[in-house]
């Protein structure tokens, strides 16, 4: 005897050989479908076709509410985007008109004033605020503490001062207003 010969022979079915399933068991199976078909009445046929219904009815009612709530959305916040590449321009000139100090002419400073509150206006007309919570407690959901000072006239927690302002458009925080903020001595 080799390596690949046994002493039992395997069984190999061919298709041919297959166990025929019972034509008997086959039919019950299918008596049994057609059973439960036929055991709904037509009230319960009824009450099962009205709650698809409703169920129906309701998906689409969810999926109306949702489209109606996603076009608010793109209205209110379309703009963000656009919004938050101009915020590094109004900080420019921010910078400008702070940093220049008495060296300007008065005909540019009032030039550079005037195009500040045209941006101003034009980020308050899309729903923009300006955050500049000098002196205010602070809050971390709308600032950034980048450092803290002492401060004994001041409680702790209060904004000492406002490094770089912060911008909010409606409810959505586009950039939080970066502060000092006071401790404890």
């Amino acid at each position: 005897m080799t390596i690949f010969e046994t002493d039992e022979t395997v069984n190999q079915d061919t298709p041919d050989e297959a166990p025929e399933l019972d034509s008997q068991t086959t039919e019950e199976a299918n008596n049994e479908d057609a059973l439960c078909d036929i055991a709904l009445t037509p009230e319960e046929e009824l009450s099962n076709l009205k709650d698809q219904l409703l169920r129906t009815a309701a998906e689409l009612d969810n999926a109306r509410k949702r489209a109606q709530k996603d076009i608010v959305n793109a209205r209110k916040y379309g703009s963000e985007y656009a919004v938050a590449s101009m915020i590094p321009v109004r900080d420019s000139l921010d910078l400008a008109l702070n940093a220049s100090g008495e060296e300007l002419p008065d005909t540019l400073r009032k030039g550079l004033e005037a195009t500040m509150k045209l941006f101003d206006d034009n980020l308050v007309s899309l729903g923009v605020t300006v955050l500049n919570p000098q002196g205010r407690a602070f809050d971390p959901a709308l600032h950034e503490a980048i450092a803290m000072q002492d401060a004994e006239d001041k409680e702790p927690g209060t904004i000492l001062e406002v490094i770089q302002k912060g911008f909010q458009l409606h409810d959505r925080i586009l950039r939080p207003a970066r502060v000092i903020v006071s401790k404890k001595s």
